[in-house]
């Protein structure tokens, strides 16, 4: 991304004839090309810390003997992990032959196409992790520290609602608690974004709105 930045933008968004204009252009060009290297690096971060993550649990699953949470979970992670990168391979089809602030809006543009993308994802991604996780929490047995699954020793070996073996009640609790989350996608994925990229964001549509008002 960063060959395609500085193969960019050979042209500033202001025409030349303005005795500002120059400086203006290159000042902009600057603040662009840093929000655009700033953006990339967060969502590589973010790519990789969800990676990390799914190891992990996987990790700790075969530890609390409950592998199939283990791999359901980290599973749908990577998988997001896996699609996350084939969507940013898109900003490659961006028109590089504009100026920056046409590669800002196009830039924009694909960010707002790939929130509501995630919104689709989310709606069945954040119940599947809540629930698979969380049940698996349920019959966790780290050893030494628990002899049986943890859900039977909270209640001293009593459980009260059974069915196949299973602890109907808790798992009707945990699933409807996920649901929630998937009823619920829209506002906590944003505000998820929010929380990581909000400010950076909030730049990138700053300097946009000021390139609009020089342009005028």
């Amino acid at each position: 991304m960063e060959k395609s930045i500085e193969s960019i933008w050979k042209e500033g968004f202001l025409r030349d004839e303005a005795l500002v204009a120059p400086k203006i252009n290159n000042l902009y060009s600057q603040k662009s090309q840093q929000i655009i290297e700033k953006l990339g690096r967060m969502y590589k971060i973010n790519l990789w810390s969800i990676a990390i993550f799914a190891g992990l649990y996987l990790i700790f699953s075969i530890w609390a003997q409950i592998v199939w949470s283990g791999i359901g979970v980290a599973g749908l992670l990577y998988w997001l992990v896996y699609i996350s990168m084939k969507m940013s391979t898109e900003l490659e089809n961006l028109d590089q032959s504009q100026d920056s602030y046409h590669y800002l809006k196009a830039y924009d543009d694909w960010i707002q196409l790939c929130f509501e993308r995630y919104i689709k994802i989310y709606r069945f991604l954040y119940p599947l992790l809540i629930g698979i996780g969380l049940s698996g929490m349920l019959f966790m047995q780290p050893r030494p520290f628990y002899e049986q699954p943890w859900v039977y020793s909270i209640n001293g070996g009593y459980e009260p609602y059974l069915f196949m073996g299973l602890p109907v009640i808790w798992l009707g609790a945990i699933w409807g608690y996920a649901l929630i989350f998937g009823i619920f996608a829209r506002p906590i994925y944003k505000l998820d974004v929010k929380l990581i990229y909000g400010r950076t964001f909030d730049k990138l549509k700053g300097i946009i709105a000021d390139m609009e008002k020089l342009r005028k």
